[in-house]
């Protein structure tokens, strides 16, 4: 469903507005905004959901992440959140996810069928080696890529 709304456009001088008049400019401007319906989607018997992201407070900054995991019906299994101290914003986002995975061994849930989500296309083209990452991230990358070879997962990117 496509929405349109008219914003007034702020004019900031009485010579901008003599100009758009005589540039025959309109004093408002149209925003598309899109929007849809985003649900809960029962899961097969058996799999899990974990929900992931990872942010920093600038660029870098002081950072951190969160997950959560629920089983097919729904219901909250684990949540937890971290503190990462100063870092960039995507090396945040793959510590959220190599700190998941650590925790998911932790609890012996590697056995079971894992969909991954996150809010970074970014991140999941990275894990998923459809993109390159910065040298910074190699480390942090090759130390997934190990702990991934232990779990049956899907990676795929959530709407926020």
């Amino acid at each position: 469903m496509n929405v349109y709304t008219v914003r007034p456009k702020a004019l900031d001088s009485e010579q901008e507005k003599e100009l758009l008049h005589l540039l025959n400019v309109p004093k408002y401007k149209v925003v598309k905004v899109f929007s849809w319906w985003i649900a809960w989607k029962y899961l097969y018997m058996g799999l899990l959901k974990l929900n992931i992201d990872g942010a920093s407070k600038g660029n870098p900054g002081e950072s951190g992440g969160w997950t959560i995991l629920r089983n097919s019906r729904g219901q909250l299994v684990l949540v937890g959140s971290y503190l990462y101290g100063i870092c960039m914003n995507m090396e945040a986002k793959i510590k959220a996810l190599r700190s998941d995975l650590h925790l998911l061994r932790e609890y012996g849930l590697q056995d079971y069928e894992i969909i991954i989500e996150t809010y970074s296309k970014l991140q999941v083209d990275m894990v998923n080696q459809r993109s390159k990452a910065s040298w910074k991230l190699w480390s942090l990358l090759g130390k997934i890529f190990s702990t991934l070879r232990h779990f049956n997962f899907h990676l795929q990117q959530t709407y926020r």
